[in-house]
């Protein structure tokens, strides 16, 4: 009697724990063709321009092969990579011509403040520039960004339903890696690793938030980064593009509400 009693009695607290009840979070496949903007706002050291030219590779890789690209360094710019700024910016994401079931990434690298992304000899490219842009070009189509700079975060103010929004740092912390020391920053040096490791957004997130901090231990940086993500509601669970991917879900472009 008393076996089967402790039987019952384990068998209740395996029901009533958390575990029994755990649901899995279903994959959200998004659109079958993505286009992107690649875009440095620096040229002071190679390492936003080498971030660039390694992101877009994985890119075409994975068959998102409609880019556009922009540099601060004059000497790169030619019939392929135009001059960065905002209306470079908007000019290239507009040369793309997203269509409603089309998906809309921009990475954006540079140095940063609070006032948005450092443009060498031109005024920062601020959240407001930048929504504006995206509000006009990419619309209310999934749109993922990627923004490489200190005190990133605060393009979060620019969150909504249909944005998946990665920044390098909280709004009022630096990231690191701005040196002629290393190849790339710490962020986009953990970007690049885990993007074809992870299957959605979140967990390329996750997996490169662990390795920014393992890199700032290592390198005694401090405070730390912080690196942040948005995640509209349109967009929960959404998956990384992959060329052997079949298909997609097309998410809803009625309408965009701010979050």
């Amino acid at each position: 009697m008393a076996n089967i009693f402790h039987l019952f009695l384990a068998m209740s607290v395996w029901l009533l724990s958390p575990f029994a009840f755990a649901k899995t979070i279903p994959i959200l496949e998004g659109p079958k063709t993505w286009k992107s903007v690649f875009m440095t706002g620096d040229d002071s050291i190679p390492a936003f321009d080498n971030a660039r030219l390694a992101a877009i590779e994985k890119w075409r890789r994975d068959g998102i092969n409609d880019t556009r690209q922009l540099s601060m360094e004059a000497r790169k710019v030619n019939k392929i990579v135009t001059a960065s700024s905002a209306d470079g910016l908007d000019n290239a994401l507009r040369s793309l011509r997203i269509k409603d079931d089309e998906g809309c990434m921009i990475w954006l690298t540079s140095h940063g403040n609070e006032d948005g992304l450092f443009m060498r000899d031109q005024p920062f490219l601020s959240p407001e520039a930048l929504d504006a842009i995206l509000d006009k070009r990419c619309a209310t189509n999934p749109t993922v960004i990627f923004i490489s700079a200190c005190h990133s975060g605060t393009f979060l103010s620019i969150q909504a339903p249909n944005r998946t929004i990665l920044t390098a740092a909280r709004k009022d912390r630096k990231s690191f890696g701005c040196s002629i020391k290393y190849q790339y920053t710490f962020f986009d040096e953990c970007l690049l690793k885990y993007y074809g490791k992870s299957k959605t957004f979140e967990g390329l997130y996750v997996r490169a938030n662990i390795c920014i901090k393992n890199r700032e231990v290592a390198e005694e940086a401090s405070p730390p980064s912080m690196p942040q993500l948005s995640v509209g509601k349109q967009m929960k669970n959404l998956v990384i593009p992959r060329k052997d991917i079949p298909g997609s879900v097309k998410l809803k472009t009625k309408s965009k509400p701010k979050v």
